[in-house]
């Protein structure tokens, strides 16, 4: 098949004949119809290569082939398909307690290979339970980003194509930037009471994105609860059974020791 390539040798745009992938574990094969230059295309171009690189990353087209471990997920052959920051393959989820072990969950659902941050080893190991492909202790192993990044495998400059923080620490949203790919998407969940910073310069030239979402309104509950039911997607809880937890429970969190939802269950 044809992709139109930056080639660093001649430094220019060829059109070069190509393997044709072949889905692997979780993923499926989309035929393009389309797909749109990006800013980060050129800014990508500018950068050191040794072999020629497809541009294009954002597509729209068809279903042609699915994995087997991908089948009865939502997605048959055929299907319409439209992708941009999180239509390749790495979620880097940072934060990894309720919240987060369930965003390990839904992307893993959704086709996802997984990268989890957080500072506790216990609920990095549940994290790696519920799917995760590989999990860093950004706290303890000073080289976590980099490590990361090589694990992806993707290259040069390379990193998630989406960051979500769900962590409300300000040392989170700085490591942020440090996973995300060139071009790709950081997520704002984790709500900090200090504020968020990201550089301004980044953000204008177009290094990352940054957005923010409310994903509790009820229209779109539904769907939420539907595909939480159709794969099997649960949280870890911790149960209680009285009101007279509750203040253990505030303190244990304060204190970061919580690696599971905490639950007070009255029947």
């Amino acid at each position: 098949m044809k992709a139109a390539q930056w080639d660093p040798a001649q430094q220019k745009v060829v059109v070069n004949e190509v393997s044709k992938p072949t889905p692997g574990p979780g993923q499926f094969l989309v035929k393009l119809a389309s797909a749109s230059l990006c800013h980060s295309d050129l800014m990508s171009m500018a950068m050191p290569h040794k072999e020629p690189i497809t541009i294009g990353h954002e597509g729209a087209g068809y279903i042609e082939e699915i994995h087997p471990e991908a089948e009865n997920k939502g997605f048959k052959v055929g299907d319409g398909i439209g992708f941009t920051y999180i239509s390749g393959q790495w979620l880097a989820v940072i934060g990894c307690g309720g919240l987060g072990q369930l965003a390990v969950q839904y992307a893993k659902a959704m086709g996802l290979k997984v990268i989890g941050i957080d500072i506790n080893d216990e609920i990095l190991a549940t994290a790696k339970s519920q799917g995760a492909d590989a999990v860093f202790n950004s706290r303890t192993d000073p080289n976590y980003a980099k490590e990361a990044k090589a694990y992806m495998d993707r290259g040069p400059n390379k990193g998630a194509d989406a960051v979500a923080v769900f962590s409300a620490a300000t040392a989170a949203y700085k490591s942020a930037p440090l996973i995300v790919k060139l071009g790709g998407l950081i997520m704002v969940v984790g709500l900090s009471t200090e504020g968020v910073t990201f550089n301004a310069l980044d953000i204008a030239t177009g290094k990352y994105r940054v957005k923010g979402d409310s994903t509790g309104i009820p229209r779109r509950m539904k769907k939420a609860i539907d595909f939480t039911a159709k794969h099997g997607i649960k949280p870890e809880i911790e149960t209680h059974k009285s009101l007279e937890a509750v203040k253990g429970m505030v303190e244990r969190m304060r204190n970061g020791e919580v690696t599971r939802r905490q639950v007070v269950q009255f029947a």
